[in-house]
């Protein structure tokens, strides 16, 4: 189409063009605007300046009008829910609506965009967004209902939605006077995701969108995120300043090649938030970072100068200046700006080491306030007068808590400059991540595929900058008038970029409107880079130039009242009083219960007693409920599906329905595990983990002690070649024997019967003939054996697996077809995924877990919204954290980044209490010697409210069944063989080893006390004995258990290991080898070089004694008999070459000479000798 200004009949023709297009929101393609295109920029950057300057001319009013921490917002003093309802519906005004759990915020929000149809030229004009697919097609659902009824003329019988079908009966006329089709039409409706909408932008310019246009958009990217770290990691081989960095990165990560690969992928689901700042030359970023760090400074300590009036701080400064002579190290050292100082200063370069000193002298080092004063301080017995003086202004700050929390806040600030060592890695790591982002880019090319987040970029690259507007963003600055979005609160740092582009050319009352709703309260995804403060952030200022009418709702129309009530009171202690942007906590507001109070509605609250007591409290409850209403809709909700523990089972065992939501992927069901070894097992006869698991599948079932028979000794040999030698299975069980031949003949003839069908058909028939489907327990599992086969299908190409990986993504991306209907069955679910839903009951589980603990990170950063309207951005690289400087700076920001986690926890369970509509069970677990909660848990948050809810007596629960937690070997019944024909192999024969050694239980056992023995050496023996050894005897036992050792074989396992550490412990060899040295590590992971490639080695304890690097080995091998001597020098000779490989890799970075030992703690023997590697050295 031509892209030229248009009126009349073209523009009618242009638009019954652009009813087919799913966001065809501009008249024209922009690259055919030239000339009209100049005029109508400088037309969008006059419309700029002049709303700059009303924007100007705006806050300052509002500021005069609204003083305090709100300002920028206009609010509206509704003094109802109902005024709050209609004031939304006005299409001449753009607003922000707080819509609590239960106020109706969907009905709300359809209501205005039917109001807002009812005023447009055309439907296009009007565009809702919403997060995800579900919302929006429930949204474009209740809309074409409400245009339906209105057409029909039909008005609904309850009372809230006739206001949607009078809106709707508007829209109906207008839709006949313009002639919009819409009921034939209803794609002409703009609702859909944000990420549909960013597809539309980034494909409207896919030279722009960099190939975005023709890429398909993944769910899952991780295996393009890890690619492209391995590339970059990769690069290390090639030299140059990138290979520096890389090493710089790496010296910081232990030179784990794997680690630094995992850390630099896990950035890059969060590009968007870091790539703008580091593509920045290094003297622009170190300026920018540095300027962010010294406004954070600024605004802590105004924040604290703040809630200390002058009369506090005049009487501080001469008693912070007598401790700072009087006090003890290094308190002393802390107040010596002191010295120096008359009042306490709020700017400049000694303001912040001199509110570090107020913090010290009256804060104790867990954060309280001082409550005794002593020697230490400076305040002995002996300073009477200002010991005295300082006591009565402590106990006059008791109850300041705003202050205490400030002072910890300034006391644990960072300097304002980084170091050169800081800079150092930090310049490292922005060189690396540009690199790995286009890495990324080509990996994206390659595989013709991109994730969301590319999207979100490509569609910002394509509308342009505010002072540079693209041609696409010039004309939908024309045709979008009003725009709606839906969970604001769940809003990233790059949406709302989105958002200021879209709304960049806006002016005041230009008719155009914004309408954000969303609640603070229920923003949990984090995880997903949401951002809850950018929705308080748009009550104060609005997004760019619009400013918003800020709307709070408080009606709830979903809970009984003793539901609305209890949460009223809970969530009052749990919530802050007021918004905190800067730590991301929103205010609680409390909600009116609608509903009337009929039937049984309440909530209750179990301390159930360990070990198994919460799974047996909640089975009690969910069963009395199903016998309370047998048709009403159930739900249990936990934090993460390990917090189940059982529960799935325990309810079908009576004979309860249950319907797993996106608890479990396809590729943790059991069946699907053992189909997909089948299939990797029969087209890879060397992937020896799947054929072990084939022969430890229902249709075979060997035990462990026949899998070891037939392959413990032959780590070489192809697992099907050793079934095919009769000696061999010779040694196998009398059972074992028979299991093994059925599963020879019904394989021999599979692979007879390759090539003759497709790849699915193949490995179907081939279960089949294993009588896999007599395996399966239920129908739940037949439907997930028929997803597999489904999966396959669409994974094979031309009768084979090309790309393994694709078929195991889609196994992971597929949930389990549900085993119950919904209607019927209890609904268990993680409380993420509860959001947006409701139920008439609802169960909350494992409230007492804690949290997981924070992964390691190569970046971390943190986002801070200034007062002045600036996103400042402090980054802080992994090396921080070991440099003396740099750790001051990553504690604040861990320390920031912690304070909003716990705040979107206490969110998270507010969603969750916040489902219920009749009924609310809250249980938890635990030990009987608990004072409370473990610290971040849910429980502690609710604890102030439910601390005092009696504990289930000790043995309440039934004792758990000794069967039925020791694992179990599902199998097939013992069969007759099969018939068959003579058994050829189908390969030739495999090279065999050359040496036959340990069994896997033995391989187990080594794991073990390799583990140990680091703990020992890094922990220190003194801290370890015998008798504390053979007391965690059971720790070692249900260790093995977890590698797969059998009940028969891991109390004899267990007490080698005991054995093994023990002697460790009392040997000369073994405490010197693990007592402390200079430069010693355990389980060190290296690197090196070896030709143009990466190998990875792993040393098990290294440190230089004796002018010497030591790298010993640990083995736990034994030997009975005679000839010990003999078995040493074997095990030197078998072992040596290992050894001098690790020697190789030591030389090339470390001068001195290297012994090489191997260590037999089980032996008490040590054997030493010099690597030759390095064996000129030493002379």
């Amino acid at each position: 189409m031509a892209a030229r200004r248009v009126s009349g009949a073209s523009e009618q023709r242009l638009r019954g063009r652009r009813r087919a297009a799913t966001f065809d929101l501009a008249p024209a393609a922009p690259r055919a605007l030239h000339g009209a295109r100049g005029g109508r920029r400088a037309r969008f950057r006059r419309r700029l300046r002049r709303r700059e300057g009303a924007v100007r001319a705006a806050d300052a009013s509002v500021r005069a009008a609204h003083a305090g921490p709100r300002r920028g917002a206009r609010l509206v003093s509704a003094a109802s829910d109902s005024a709050a309802r209609a004031a939304a519906l006005d299409p001449a005004r753009s607003f922000i609506v707080q819509a609590p759990a239960g106020s109706g915020k969907t009905e709300l929000l359809i209501q205005r965009f039917l109001a807002l149809l009812g005023t447009v030229q055309q439907p296009e004009q009007v565009v809702a967004i919403t997060f995800t697919r579900k919302a929006a097609a429930e949204m474009r659902r209740r809309v074409l209902r409400a245009l339906r009824a209105a057409a029909a003329d039909t008005p609904s019988a309850a009372a809230h939605e006739r206001t949607a079908f009078d809106l709707a009966r508007a829209v109906i006329d207008r839709d006949g006077a313009l002639g919009w089709q819409l009921l034939t039409q209803p794609q002409r409706l703009r609702i859909d995701t944000l990420d549909a909408f960013n597809a539309w932008l980034a494909r409207q310019l896919p030279l722009l969108a960099d190939g975005v246009a023709a890429a398909d958009v993944v769910d899952k990217p991780e295996d393009l995120h890890r690619e492209a770290a391995r590339r970059t990691v990769a690069a290390l081989a090639a030299g140059g300043a990138l290979a520096e960095a890389l090493r710089t990165l790496l010296r910081d990560v232990g030179n784990d090649c794997e680690q630094l690969e995992k850390l630099l992928a896990a950035l890059l689901p969060r590009r968007d938030q870091w790539l703008r700042a580091l593509t920045a030359d290094a003297s622009a970023l170190r300026g920018l970072l540095e300027t962010a760090l010294q406004r954070l400074v600024d605004d802590e300590i105004a924040a604290a100068a703040a809630l200390c009036d002058e009369r506090l701080l005049a009487a501080l400064a001469p008693l912070l200046r007598h401790a700072a002579g009087a006090a003890n190290e290094p308190l002393r050292a802390t107040l010596a700006p002191w010295l120096a100082v008359e009042q306490a200063p709020q700017a400049g370069p000694v303001a912040l080491a001199a509110w570090r000193g107020i913090a010290a002298l009256l804060l104790t080092k867990e954060g309280e306030w001082r409550k005794r004063l002593a020697k230490p301080e400076g305040f002995g017995p002996e300073h009477g007068e200002p010991r005295e003086r300082l006591r009565a202004i402590l106990a006059e700050l008791q109850a300041q808590e705003p202050l205490r929390f400030a002072l910890q806040t300034v006391g644990s600030l960072p300097d304002a400059r980084y170091t050169e060592r800081q800079w150092e890695s930090l310049e490292a790591l922005r060189i690396v991540l540009i690199r790995l982002a286009a890495e990324l880019k080509v990996t994206f090319a390659e595989r013709r595929a991109v994730d969301f987040v590319e999207l979100a970029l490509a569609a910002q690259r394509a509308l342009g900058q505010v002072d540079a507007p693209s041609d696409l963003l010039l004309a939908l600055d024309r045709r979008i008038q009003h725009l709606l979005v839906d969970e604001f609160q769940d809003t990233s740092q790059s949406q709302r970029r989105l958002l200021e582009l879209l709304t960049a050319g806006w002016q005041p009352d230009d008719g155009r409107t914004l309408f954000l709703v969303g609640d603070p309260m229920q923003s949990i995804y984090r995880f997903r880079d949401a951002d809850m403060s950018l929705f308080l952030l748009a009550k104060q200022r609005g997004i760019g130039a619009v400013r918003l009418t800020s709307l709070a709702l408080e009606r709830n129309f979903r809970s009984a009242p003793a539901i609305v009530e209890w949460v009223n009171t809970a969530f009052a202690r749990v919530f802050p009083l007021e918004d905190r942007i800067e730590t991301g906590r929103a205010a609680f507001r409390a909600s009116i219960a609608t509903r009337s109070a009929a039937g049984e509605q309440f909530v209750r609250a179990y301390a159930a007693a360990a070990p198994r007591g919460e799974i047996d409290t909640v089975v009690a409850i969910l069963a009395e409920e199903r016998r309370r209403a047998a048709e009403q809709s159930i739900a249990v909700l936990v934090q993460n599906r390990k917090h189940l523990e059982g529960l799935r089972e325990r309810l079908r065992e009576r004979g309860l329905a249950v319907h797993a939501v996106e608890i479990d992927s396809l590729g943790e069901q059991q069946v699907a595990q053992d189909l997909a070894a089948l299939t990797r097992a029969l087209l890879h006869l060397h992937d020896r983990i799947a054929w072990l698991a084939v022969l430890r599948a229902p249709w075979c079932g060997l035990r462990w002690a026949d899998l070891d028979a037939l392959c413990g000794d032959d780590r070489r040999s192809a697992i099907w070649q050793l079934l095919l030698d009769p000696a061999r299975l010779e040694r196998l069980s009398e059972d074992g024997q028979a299991r093994a031949r059925n599963i020879v003949a019904a394989l021999t003839a599979a692979f007879a019967a390759r090539g003759a069908t497709t790849l699915t058909r193949w490995i179907e028939r081939t279960w089949l003939d294993l009588d896999g489907p007599a395996c399966l327990g239920d129908a739940a599992e037949l439907l997930a054996a028929e997803q597999y086969f489904a999966l396959l299908g669409a994974a094979e190409r031309g009768g084979d697996l090309d790309d393994p990986a694709v078929l195991h993504r889609a196994l992971e991306a597929v949930q389990p077809q549900a085993d119950a209907p919904r209607e019927h069955g209890i609904e268990i679910m993680t409380m993420h995924r509860a959001k947006g839903l409701e139920f008439d009951t609802v169960v909350l589980l494992g409230l007492a877990r804690p949290p997981h603990p924070d992964e390691a990170k190569a970046l971390q950063w943190l986002s801070r919204a200034t007062a002045d309207a600036r996103d400042d951005l402090i980054m802080v690289p992994a090396a921080f954290s070991s440099d003396p400087h740099g750790a001051r700076l990553a504690d604040f920001v861990r320390r920031a980044e912690r304070e909003r986690d716990l705040a979107e926890r206490a969110r998270l369970l507010y969603v969750a209490a916040t489902r219920a509509r009749e009924r609310l069970h809250v249980v938890w677990q635990l030990p009987s010697d608990a004072e409370g909660p473990p610290a971040h848990s849910l429980l502690s948050h609710l604890w102030p409210v439910v601390g005092a809810t009696p504990r289930a007596a000790e043995g309440g629960a039934p004792a758990a069944d000794k069967a039925a937690v020791q694992p179990s070997l599902r199998r097939l019944a013992k069969q007759p063989p099969r018939a068959g024909g003579p058994v050829q192999p189908p390969v030739a024969a495999l090279p065999r080893p050359e040496f036959v050694w340990a069994t896997a239980t033995a391989a187990h056992v080594g794991t073990v006390v390799h583990r140990h023995l680091q703990r020992i050496a890094e922990q220190g023996l003194e801290r370890f004995d015998v008798r504390r050894l053979h007391e965690s005897q059971a720790l070692f036992a249900r260790e093995l258990e977890l590698l797969g050792v059998e009940a028969a074989e891991r109390d004899a396992a267990a007490a080698r290991v005991v054995s093994a550490l023990s002697r460790a412990l009392e040997d000369p060899h073994g405490r010197w080898v693990l007592g402390p040295h200079r430069e010693a590590r355990s389980e060190l992971r290296m690197t090196l070089l070896a030709g143009a490639t990466l190998e990875h080695v792993r040393l098990d304890r290294t440190f230089v004694a004796e002018g010497r690097r030591w790298i010993v080995d640990f083995k736990t091998s034994t030997h009975e008999g005679g000839g010990l001597s003999a078995f040493l020098d074997s095990e030197v000779a078998r072992y040596a070459p290992q050894l001098e490989r690790y020697a190789r890799a030591v030389a090339a970075a470390d001068p001195r000479p290297v012994q090489l030992a191997l260590y037999f703690p089980l032996l008490g023997e040590l054997r030493a000798w010099p690597a030759a590697a390095t064996a000129s050295r030493s002379g």
